[in-house]
């Protein structure tokens, strides 16, 4: 089982890997795009190379594949420590293998007050409770996975645990609330089952003699009788102690052991599905600031942030820069003079037309003295 997990894990972090990669590919795309296509718009020019990779960085394309980014970054570094655990806890399992199966043959076959076979379930279940703590058996797996799909409200954690796993839910609310676009719930709820898990793995170590003998005991007793009844109790059992102890073997149709430094509960509920909740949907993507010296704009050049179009439609782009320039001349063409200059022609008009008056009257006259 953990063979197989490992290489599911290593295929997502190549995956991951390979996306990554090329999302820095389209980062550089869009950066050098939008530095060519404003090689000619003045507003840019203008601008120091500092503030020019600034303006470009605030577009909302270059944010997007930023935010993209951040989150295949994230859920690698999460798979690399799953991944670090996991070929951890192996390497543990194959140093303690060898001697979890001496101390089984040794128990089977001495005088240790733990091979004394117990002959009903009652006993072992005694003696199970003896060595498994109530804090531990007062949190399950299931109660993990109920909490993750329903909250606190609904369905409230108990044992030591329980502050951990409501602490990994919140962080889940934060992270979804920056990242809407990924179920990041899944990834806190991975989290809060590998802590049963090691809870578990902590009481093994300390009690691994006397569950061996225990778990010896059980299959024997299995083994010896075919009763249904006795079947359900010890799945009840087992289920309330949240470890399997022993499994069933359908090809041998026997009862055998489990592996003790695993719960054997953790692939029942680790595939599940976690619904994020209706509330977090809402959440929007932060938008990044940067500031931009203002005195370093004119008019003009905030005019021109609003007419540059979007990296997102690349076939329209293309088109723009042309369709800018002739729509920009036939504005020139057909712009009015202002006010001032409306005033400055009818003053200019109004004296040339009294000029051409007065000159008028003014041969009249003088023709009019010559004649008498």
């Amino acid at each position: 089982m953990a063979s197989r997990e490992v290489d599911q894990i290593k295929d997502q972090i190549y995956q991951l890997e390979d996306e990554i990669q090329e999302t820095e590919k389209n980062l550089v795309d869009c950066f050098n795009y939008y530095l060519t296509q404003n090689q000619d718009h003045e507003f840019f020019l203008a601008m120091t190379p500092i503030e020019q990779e600034t303006w470009i960085e605030n577009q909302e394309d270059y944010q997007i594949l930023v935010e993209e980014k951040e989150t295949k970054e994230a859920r690698l570094l999460d798979l690399e420590s799953q991944l670090d655990q996991i070929e951890l806890d192996m390497e543990e399992y194959s140093a303690t293998e060898e001697l979890s199966n001496e101390v089984t043959d040794e128990f089977a076959n001495s005088d240790s007050p733990y091979a004394d076979k117990s002959k009903t379930l009652e006993d072992i279940r005694k003696r199970l409770e003896d060595i498994i703590p109530t804090p531990y058996r007062q949190l399950s797996f299931e109660d993990i996975y109920l909490f993750f799909n329903q909250a606190q409200d609904s369905h409230p954690l108990h044992g030591p645990l329980a502050s951990e796993i409501e602490k990994l839910y919140k962080q889940a609310k934060e992270s979804q609330s920056n990242h809407s676009d990924t179920n990041t719930i899944q990834i806190y709820y991975q989290k809060a089952l590998q802590l049963k898990e090691k809870d578990w793995q902590k009481i093994w170590r300390v009690h691994k003699e006397e569950l061996l003998a225990i778990q010896a005991d059980l299959m024997d007793l299995l083994n010896s009788q075919s009763d249904s009844t006795l079947t359900n109790e010890v799945n009840e059992l087992q289920d309330s102690l949240q470890v399997k102890l022993v499994t069933y073997n359908t090809q041998s149709k026997t009862w055998q052991v489990s592996e003790l430094n695993q719960t054997g509960f953790l692939p029942d509920w680790q595939d599940k599905e976690i619904i994020i909740p209706a509330d977090w949907k809402s959440s929007q993507l932060p938008k990044r600031e940067h500031k931009i010296n203002a005195t370093s704009k004119t008019s003009e050049q905030n005019e021109a942030f609003t007419t540059l179009p979007k990296f997102r439609n690349q076939k329209e782009h293309k088109r723009n820069p042309y369709q800018v320039k002739q729509h920009n001349e036939k504005q020139q063409r057909m712009k009015l003079p202002s006010t001032g200059e409306k005033l400055t022609l009818s003053m200019i008009f109004t004296s040339i037309s009294l000029f051409a008056i007065g000159l008028i009257f003014y041969n009249h006259r003088h023709q009019s003295n010559d004649s008498l």
